[in-house]
């Protein structure tokens, strides 16, 4: 008797719930943003952590949150994942790192954008917090960019600047780098699509050259951007190599897969216990040159022979 009690009572024990529980869900990460260039979405991250031996399903959850230009669903998106109880939040966009902050202060956060600027970390060498990341030097490449439009099309007199209003702050730097070059510049911030819109009517008027400035919104509406150009017969320079290819007359930044690339290795390594307050802040170092000579041809441009060679990518 006493035996068959040992038994039965080991054979509870086999089946409690404690013993019969699943085995727990890999962590989540969340990715928040408000452009989508690729397509399909989230394949650059996943083939980026895949890189690190990690995989969807096995080693980690994708939860993907994309406002589709509209900067005001960030709090209610970054709401969601904290109710999924996100493990990190990959941010494009210190807007959206901000959000995902204010509904979670202690989930990991790797960030894109000015994150010490926005006050989202205390220094690029010490971040100090919860938040990590890489830094797509949005306004130096603004300015750059005046630059190769003035390198590009030398006898140009005026241009204009249209800029996602939620990474730069004011026009001061972008008007002395003009002045600097010899061009009287026309500025045009936007935060929605009407005002994009507005801005390249406007802009049209007086200047032929645009530099159309980096940021999230811009980005979520390449295709608005290239359409604008196009209608209103204006050489721009814009921000991805994808939008060179769909008809701005040139583009300069970092590779987009590069940029995707560097945050995952920063999940990768808080994925495995790292600290984003021990990770120091990163940039893209591959910066690439891309001109679109049908374009140009459309627009009865000559791009100097100096551009071309220079160029990492001449689509003809």
């Amino acid at each position: 008797m006493n035996r068959r009690r040992l038994l039965a009572g080991a054979a509870a024990l086999c089946l409690s719930p404690a013993a019969l529980a699943q085995p727990a869900s890999p962590p989540l990460i969340g990715w928040l943003r408000t452009n989508a260039v690729e397509q399909p979405p989230g394949e650059s991250l996943r083939r980026s952590l895949a890189r690190h031996g990690l995989e969807e399903g096995r080693d980690y959850r994708l939860s993907l949150k994309n406002t589709g230009g509209d900067n005001a669903l960030f709090p209610a998106l970054a709401r969601e994942l904290a109710q999924e109880r996100a493990a990190i939040v990959v941010a494009f966009g210190a807007l959206a790192a901000q959000a995902v902050l204010a509904e979670a202060k202690d989930t990991p956060v790797v960030g894109t954008g000015d994150l010490v600027g926005f006050g989202l970390a205390r220094s690029l060498p010490r971040p100090g917090g919860n938040v990590t990341g890489v830094n797509i030097l949005a306004n130096e490449l603004d300015l750059k960019k005046f630059e190769i439009l003035r390198e590009l099309l030398p006898d140009a007199r005026r241009a204009a600047f249209i800029y996602d209003a939620s990474v730069t702050r004011d026009d001061v730097a972008p008007r002395s780098t003009a002045a600097k070059l010899g061009l009287a510049l026309e500025t045009y911030p936007v935060s929605n699509v009407s005002g994009l819109e507005v801005a390249f009517a406007q802009a049209a008027i007086g200047a032929p050259v645009l530099n159309v400035g980096n940021g999230p919104m811009i980005a979520q509406n390449r295709q608005l951007v290239v359409d604008q150009l196009r209608r209103h017969r204006l050489a721009g320079v814009c921000e991805w190599r994808e939008m060179a290819e769909a008809g701005c007359l040139a583009s300069y930044g970092f590779a987009y897969d590069d940029l995707v690339g560097l945050a995952a290795d920063y999940a990768a390594r808080i994925l495995r216990g790292a600290k984003p307050a021990d990770l120091p802040i990163t940039a893209p170092t591959r910066l690439q040159l891309v001109i679109n000579m049908k374009v140009a041809r459309e627009l009865g441009l000559t791009i100097p022979e100096a551009m071309l060679a220079r160029a990492d990518e001449v689509i003809e």
